[in-house]
This record gives structure tokens, C-alpha cells and sequence, in this order.
């Protein structure tokens, strides 16, 4: 089956390999012990879509499909090569969005411009009409039940893969949690890997909607 494999494609390039879970993963091991050459990419943080609910290899679910490749690396069947560049966000956004996952590589941002409203604010609900209306973000909420002040919005995951100037977030609970203790291993896996998405889509700015406190605004 590999010499079949190889004599007709002799390169497979798989893209958001972060969202392959359970038996996709046994494939994509049967890929690497081929003799075609396997380049796969992806970012374990932004593992928002998975691709089925299987129980097979859910330890590799999600951010900890990292783990996977890691052990294909020990059996000498893949080469894992890090990336940490964003050519999006700003250093600013890049080290918050970095905070979610302490365990990865932390990115060095290629963004150098600056517009003079740049990095990571906190806003109160009675200021949100006028910082949008002055700055023109995109609204971007966990989910349709959230109320984002009668302002047009989109859903964290609905972001992925697309960049914008700046956006606004109308955090959850937990989220606002986040930013005080800035401990991205408490949220639950969904919430942190489409919280990052949310983040990493703005190039100059982030607001956040919540109280400020002194912690927030040192950041």
C-alpha cells in the first residue's frame, strides 16, 4: 500500500491539521510511515473544529494533538519545525493570545506599525457605543446569546481566519477570569481555543468589555 501511495503522489500537503481527531489520527500515522513525503500544518490553539467526537486518541484532542506529533517525532517518523511568527497581531495582542498556552512556543510578532490606538484595552458597558463608534471594531461574542449592546456581532469561532484592524470582545465570566489571573489552563479547552482565535484576529487592537481593575489596566 505505501509503494502504491508513493507512486502516485510523492508529496501530500494537509492544512489545519490541528482539527484531525480520532481515527483521522491513525491515518495521518499510517502517512508518515509512507515512503511520500507528509507536510502537514497547523496551530494547536486554534483547534475549534474537530473533525469527528470519537473516543479513538481523545488524550490527542484538541491543543494536545501537539502531544501526537511529539511522539511521531520520537519514533522517527516526523520532524516538527516551530513557527512562532505572527504577521498579524502586534506584540501586545501576541503575548495576551500567548498567555492561553504557556506549554507552546511564544510568538514574536512581525506587526510593527502603529496607528496610535494600539494593543489591549478594557471598556465599561455604558462606553461601548461610543469607543465603537469612534474606533469601528469588530464585535465579536462567544455565542448568540450573548448581548453585545444591540451592536452587530459574530460568534469567536466565525473569526477564524479572518484579520481585522481591531475588535471588541464581550467576554464570559471565565474570560474576564483570565484577564485578572492571567491563567489561560483554567478555561475550558473550547472556550481558550476560540478566546485565542478572537484575540489573534486583530492586527492593532483588542477591548475587552468589563469592569477595569487595576490588575487589567497594567497590562
Amino acid at each position: 500500500m505505501s509503494a502504491r501511495l508513493r507512486g502516485i503522489y510523492k508529496r501530500i500537503f494537509i492544512d489545519e491539521v490541528q482539527d484531525l481527531s480520532g481515527w483521522d489520527l491513525e491515518i495521518l500515522r499510517f502517512l508518515f510511515g509512507s515512503r511520500t513525503q507528509i507536510v502537514v500544518v497547523g496551530d494547536p490553539r486554534q483547534a475549534t473544529c474537530p473533525t469527528n467526537n470519537s473516543n479513538k486518541n481523545r488524550q490527542y484532542k484538541g491543543a494536545k494533538i501537539a502531544d501526537f506529533f511529539t511522539l511521531l517525532q520520537n519514533q522517527g517518523l516526523c520532524v516538527i519545525e516551530h513557527q512562532a511568527v505572527s504577521y498579524r497581531c502586534n506584540q501586545t495582542i501576541s503575548e495576551l493570545a500567548d498567555l492561553l498556552y504557556p506549554s507552546l512556543p511564544a510568538s514574536r510578532s512581525m506587526n510593527h506599525e502603529t496607528t496610535g490606538h494600539d494593543g489591549i484595552f478594557y471598556i465599561r458597558k455604558e462606553d461601548v457605543i461610543s469607543y465603537h463608534r469612534e474606533h469601528s471594531p469588530i464585535v465579536l461574542r462567544y455565542n448568540v446569546s450573548t448581548q453585545t449592546e444591540g451592536l452587530a456581532a459574530k460568534n469567536f469561532g466565525a473569526s477564524k481566519g479572518l484579520t481585522f484592524d481591531r475588535v471588541i470582545v464581550f467576554p464570559t465570566a471565565g474570560i474576564v477570569k483570565f484577564l485578572r489571573t492571567r491563567s489561560g489552563t483554567e478555561l475550558a479547552e473550547g472556550t481558550r481555543a476560540k478566546l485565542y482565535v478572537a484575540i489573534t484576529s486583530a492586527k492593532h487592537s483588542v477591548a475587552f468589555v468589563c469592569e477595569p481593575s487595576p490588575t487589567l489596566d497594567k497590562f
